[in-house]
């Protein structure tokens, strides 16, 4: 009876992996290129597409899910079970209650109506963010069989990576003014299929840096998948230099920081991040050869003096003969005298310590020109020294905003939030003049939906729990991904993926092809933690 039992609980929980599978193909596959209308209005079209997929796909997930619930109590009561068997780990109780601070942020809001789907083009509502949370417990935790042979995860990244691929060759050939899908406005600061540059960042992140990491420790891989994973970060690099996004600087600088730390101890993995680095000045190298000799009516669209760095000047050849040369030189060092291992953990505990002590001299820089204008000297001119609303484009409005509008929470909306994705509708009914007045002379009649600071935005619209929860979920999952490197290497190079979206988004922001993304990568890496089980 206890067999039949077990078996129909696994034949549940199969059917339900099932029909995550088909679902997270969906997204992964489709949702990256949908548009009505090219970039008219495709914010809302790729909502359009995730909300109604959803809502078709929870007439199976939640009467499958509450099923396959009740037999796994069932189960651990009937077998006298502990709860300690559901194997539980610190991330998914964070991710447990970051989904309990969307709920209860919605309940607690003044503002229930817009906090069901979200502002109108944004839809970071109850539904979509609570999708996510629901999404990363299918994908960890379900999985179905083929011919009695489980489908192992990293067929979904295979999905990913296809899809992303296609994305970045579309990406890169829009700012040259290529458009070989019609996408109606021709915008420099939209791209691909996805959108604005900040949300085609927020989808890139995650899956181009956790290749990246995948090729760099993954020291099993057959010579074909090595090959096209090549190609494929090949691509990303490609639309990585040119994009134009400031924040993908940000997580890009970060994740190899901590792709470092799990490779300076092998000699093969730093020999691939030194292809990495030459590969990066390849891509850099051929946009300025573009530039350098163009063909009549193909140029670059788009110009950023930390971009124009990469691509209008030979910096990519530079980079490259200078990954040449210490590949060349870690080579013959390493014969005649072994692997320097040492040298390479100064290196990396050097570049990081440098990168702490030059972060926090940075803000103390910015805090003392503010506070006392011209104390830098020649310094003080340039804007970024000085925080005001202008400050990094606009961003000094957005997190002051974001700041302010939190101070002026009740306890009770501290605590919880005002709602999910209420930013928009706190401040158009009840925050003070001082923030209108802030924000009109920012960005005009321009309203602004969030603080381009997801933990800031996730303390405004969830409060300090929501807060907490998310930033707990993130740490805890990169944590226990890098804790497996030396067996489950595809978990810990989705880790690296995930440190790369959380480092962009602290500057930038989430949004439904990016967050989707995101949820589905780590409940991959989970899902391979937890395979043993």
């Amino acid at each position: 009876m206890t067999e039949n039992k077990l078996s129909i609980k696994n034949l549940f929980i199969e059917l339900t992996g099932l029909a995550t599978g088909l679902y997270t193909a969906f997204i992964l596959l489709l949702m990256p290129f949908y548009f009505t209308e090219g970039f008219c209005h495709i914010g809302t079209d790729k909502s359009d597409f995730f909300v109604k997929l959803t809502k078709t796909a929870a007439w199976v997930f939640v009467p499958m899910l509450l099923l396959c619930l009740g037999l796994v109590i069932a189960d651990t009561l009937i077998n006298k079970k502990s709860i300690k068997d559901w194997k539980i780990k610190l991330p998914d109780i964070f991710v447990f209650m970051y989904g309990v601070s969307i709920i209860l942020s919605y309940f607690l809001s003044d503002y229930r109506e817009e906090a069901l789907f979200g502002a109108v083009q944004w839809y970071m509502g109850l539904f979509t963010k609570l999708a996510f949370v629901i999404l990363y417990f299918l994908i960890s935790r379900t999985y179905f069989s083929v011919k009695d042979k489980v489908v192992k995860p990293h067929i979904y990244l295979i999905m990913a990576y296809a899809a992303s691929f296609v994305v970045y060759c579309l990406g890169y050939l829009n700012r040259f003014g290529i458009f070989p899908i019609d996408m109606k406005v021709e915008n420099v600061l939209f791209l691909s299929t996805i959108g604005n540059i900040n949300w085609y960042c927020g989808y890139m992140m995650p899956l181009l840096f956790s290749a990246i990491a995948l090729f760099v420790i993954k020291d099993d891989l057959k010579p074909i998948y090595e090959i096209l994973l090549q190609v494929y970060i090949f691509a990303g690099f490609l639309t990585f230099a040119t994009q134009g996004s400031r924040s993908a600087l940000v997580g890009a600088y970060v994740a190899v920081i901590t792709l470092l730390f799990i490779s300076y101890k092998n000699e093969k993995r730093m020999d691939r991040m030194l292809r990495l680095m030459m590969m990066f000045g390849i891509s850099c190298g051929v946009t300025y050869i573009i530039t350098l000799f163009p063909i009549q009516g193909v140029e670059l669209t788009f110009s950023d003096s930390l971009y124009d760095w990469l691509t209008i000047y030979p910096t990519g050849i530079g980079i490259m003969a200078l990954a040449l040369i210490l590949r060349g030189a870690l080579a013959t060092y390493t014969e005649k005298k072994g692997y320097p291992e040492k040298l390479f953990k100064w290196l990396t505990y050097g570049i990081t310590g440098l990168s702490i002590g030059g972060f926090v001299l940075f803000i103390s820089l910015i805090w003392a020109n503010t506070k006392n204008p011209g104390c830098l000297g020649k310094l003080s001119n340039i804007s970024i020294f000085t925080f005001d609303p202008t400050w990094s484009s606009n961003r000094g409005a957005t997190w002051m905003a974001g700041f302010m509008s939190f101070g002026e929470q009740n306890f009770v909306h501290k605590l919880f939030g005002i709602g999910p994705d209420c930013m928009c509708e706190f401040i158009k009914a009840k925050a003070s003049p001082r923030i209108h007045t802030l924000l009109s002379e920012t960005f005009g009649n321009l309203v602004l939906t969030n603080a381009h600071n997801e933990l800031l935005t996730n303390l405004l619209n969830q409060g300090i729990f929501g807060m907490v929860a998310f930033l707990g979920m993130v740490i805890t999952a990169i944590r226990e991904l890098i804790r497996t490197h030396k067996d489950k290497k595809k978990a810990a190079a989705i880790a690296i993926g995930i440190v790369a979206y959380f480092a962009n988004n602290m500057v930038s922001f989430e949004q439904v092809m990016g967050g989707v993304t995101f949820y589905i990568v780590m409940g991959l890496g989970m899902r391979m933690v937890n395979e043993e089980n």
